[in-house]
Parts: C-alpha cells; sequence; structure tokens
C-alpha cells in the first residue's frame, strides 16, 4: 500500500467506525427479523446489486465520464450537472414511477402521472444547464476575443 492509498486521520477511523456499527445493526436487525426479511434472498439480493454495479453501472458511467471529458471545457460541467440532475431525478422518483407501493382500493395513495412529472423535471434541468453551457461558450469566445487568441 503506498503512502497515497494510507488512511488519513480521525476522520477516516470515525467513518469506519460508523459505519461498521451501522452495518453490525442492520445484519443483527436481518438475522432477528428472518421470518419477515428472509436472509438467504437478501444476500441473492445484495450479491446481484453488486454485480449488476460493477458490470454495468461502472464500466457505463466510466464510459460516460470519458467522452465528457473530451467536451470543450465550457461544456463539461452543465453535461456534468445535467447528467448527474438527470441520475438524481430517477433515482428519488423511481418507487413512484413504478408504482410500488400504489393500491387500487386507495386512488388518493400515490395519484400522480409520475412519468409525466419526471420527464418535466428533467426537462427543465437540461434546460437551465443548456442556458448555462451557452453562457460559457460566450464567454469563452470574449475572453479569447480579449487576449486576441482567435480561431
Amino acid at each position: 500500500m503506498s503512502a497515497r492509498d494510507a488512511p488519513r486521520g480521525r476522520a477516516f477511523w470515525i467513518g469506519l467506525g460508523v459505519g461498521l456499527a451501522v452495518m453490525a445493526y442492520g445484519f443483527a436487525g436481518l438475522l432477528a427479523h428472518a421470518d419477515a426479511t428472509r436472509p438467504s434472498q437478501a444476500l441473492i439480493w445484495l450479491v446481484g446489486a453488486d454485480v449488476l454495479h460493477d458490470a454495468v453501472f461502472v464500466p457505463v458511467v466510466l464510459a460516460i465520464g470519458w467522452l465528457v471529458g473530451r467536451l470543450p471545457a465550457p461544456l463539461r460541467w452543465p453535461l456534468r450537472a445535467s447528467l448527474v440532475g438527470t441520475a438524481l431525478t430517477v433515482a428519488i422518483a423511481w418507487i413512484p414511477l413504478r408504482g410500488y407501493g400504489r393500491i387500487t382500493d386507495n386512488p388518493s395513495l400515490a395519484p400522480l402521472d409520475y412519468g409525466v412529472a419526471i420527464v418535466s423535471v428533467v426537462t427543465g434541468v437540461w434546460c437551465v444547464c443548456a442556458l448555462w453551457a451557452a453562457f460559457n461558450v460566450v464567454a469563452a469566445r470574449r475572453s479569447r476575443r480579449a487576449t486576441g487568441v482567435e480561431r
């Protein structure tokens, strides 16, 4: 292990202790309520989620990050913000979008058309970031003209 990889300071050890305590509490709860939680199913889900994360999500995110890194500088941060905003919106809205928890006998529970709402929010995020990108491009051109560097 290089010096760069070595744990640094109290914050690491505090975070490690808190994280291990939370994991132990969750594991104890999983086992204590085995009839309701079905630990074998939880293990299968955990392994499947780990494989999905490592085999699908990480390569896709790395490829997108590599592509965004190739863009001109004025466009990078707005595009990153758009992608993060879209990912967060979809992650937060996934449960109502999929209709989990919806009960047919109770139409007042999750009554909205969440697909339209998500599209509206994502469209707003991309519009704001497009304006940000346009502002950055104009500012970069003005800066190049002011310094006498024209293409």
